[in-house]
């Protein structure tokens, strides 16, 4: 079984991408979604993130607006480093799950905007980067998130270039935002499922 990344920029689309694959029939993960559950259900976890960030939380509901603060406004990035790492391993935990309940699949794929930054992309033997105009992605992730434009270039200043993405997959998605993006997607399932 392969194990596919897709990645890309903050709103270029990569979930929208994603379920396109599943749409044909591929197991994805979408890894944010595994580290919200983890971080509302696994004690082990919550424990290690309050002792560190002593005001993440109250009972065992994360602040969020404490950590968007926390991690997106340090300007040394010690404390995105640092909630990586605290994460890591319950996230790998996961991910192996994952890996050996569609172990009898040709491949999966794992969605995230942060393999390179959580330096997990040598688990991959290929990665999608899902490319999108910049201006019309900055929008698309102001709008979901509802957040200003100075939240996202602080947060975009916490990712990888992508150039570097760009440079390192081997499949590219240029995602317009319409429902023909799907070809691009049955043409990578095709090349996929060849090797």
């Amino acid at each position: 079984m392969k194990r596919i990344s897709i990645t890309s920029s903050m709103g270029s689309g990569k979930t929208f991408i994603a379920m396109k694959f599943a749409s044909l029939g591929v197991p994805v993960l979408i890894m944010d979604q595994v580290v919200r559950q983890l971080q509302i259900t696994n004690e082990s976890l919550i424990k290690k993130i309050k002792k560190r960030f002593p005001d993440s939380y109250t009972g065992n509901v994360m602040n969020k607006e404490y950590m968007v603060r926390k991690l997106f406004y340090d300007e040394t990035g010690k404390n995105l480093k640092d909630i990586s790492e605290i994460i890591k391993p319950y996230l790998q935990e996961e991910l192996e799950k994952f890996y050996e309940e569609f172990s009898d699949k040709k491949y999966v794929l794992v969605e995230s905007a942060l393999i390179y930054e959580y330096n997990m992309q040598d688990q991959f033997d290929e990665v999608i980067f899902v490319n999108a105009n910049p201006k019309k992605r900055k929008q698309m992730a102001m709008d979901r998130d509802k957040i200003t434009s100075d939240e996202y270039n602080r947060r975009m200043k916490t990712q990888m270039p992508d150039e570097f993405k760009i440079e390192k997959s081997k499949y590219i998605v240029n995602n317009d935002y319409t429902e023909g993006v799907f070809e691009q997607v049955k043409q990578i399932n095709d090349l996929i499922n060849k090797n």
